[in-house]
């Protein structure tokens, strides 16, 4: 695959160990740090969630009754898609929030993304996000706010950066182990990385004959690949 290093507006830092997570977010004027406890949530996954599913393109089903499984209450769009000789709709998130606890600090994550054109098809992974972020330090009355946009494959840039820096240097079993209750979501960063490199080799998917039940499958290699590939 012809992966290519680029440059990104936006520089994140993670560590993890003792069952706490650490990012470090630097971009224009802001310097951004959160120390957050992963024994009560899932800190980095829900970020990796939250990206994958503001991705417009995206080809999961995703209903309304399968909030729980889903970053805190979504905001949807309705979109079309064809569907064999038929008209299917899809919901993709527009909006999502998420907490992450510093004990006793707590900030809260807001993450959206501008409605797409129904009559949109060119895939265009340049959007802006808009983040805003609560930060409140010991109590709900000493809240500072912070507010910034930035290009959706430029964070997934620097996003993925950062986590295969943090995979590398832990692997999967003691990214686990440092953390206490995560595991790492394979799907999700390996679609956010793919974007963040605009190369999508590793993401497709052909069908596969079996004996008793047809299957699909994509590129074992290619993942390994992308997944291992230093930005």
């Amino acid at each position: 695959m012809d992966l290519q290093k680029r440059e990104c507006p936006m520089e994140i830092t993670t560590e993890c160990g003792a069952g706490w997570g650490f990012m470090k977010i630097q971009y224009e004027n802001l310097n951004l740090e959160f120390y957050n406890t992963n024994v009560y949530d899932r800190d980095f996954d829900d970020l990796l969630k939250t990206l994958y599913f503001l991705n417009p393109y995206f080809e999961d089903d995703l209903w309304p009754n399968d909030l729980d499984k889903y970053p805190d209450k979504p905001m949807f769009e309705v979109v079309e898609y064809q569907k064999k000789n038929d008209i299917g709709f899809r919901y993709h998130a527009i909006s999502s929030n998420f907490i992450w606890n510093e004990e006793p600090d707590i900030s809260k994550w807001t993450i959206s993304r501008k409605a797409t054109s129904p009559k949109e098809h060119a895939k265009n992974y340049s959007f802006d996000l808009i983040f805003h972020i609560e930060k409140y330090e010991e109590s709900i009355d000493n809240k500072t706010e912070f507010d910034f946009q930035i290009k959706y494959n430029d964070f997934c840039y620097a996003v993925a950066k950062a986590f295969t820096q943090l995979i590398k240097k832990h692997g999967f079993y003691g990214y686990h182990q440092s953390t206490y209750n995560q595991d790492f979501n394979m799907r999700y960063f390996l679609s956010i990385k793919a974007i963040a490199l605009n190369n999508f080799e590793a993401l497709k998917i052909e069908d596969v004959k079996n004996e008793h039940v047809d299957g699909d499958s994509s590129s074992f290699e290619k993942e390994l690949e992308l997944l291992q590939f230093d930005m």
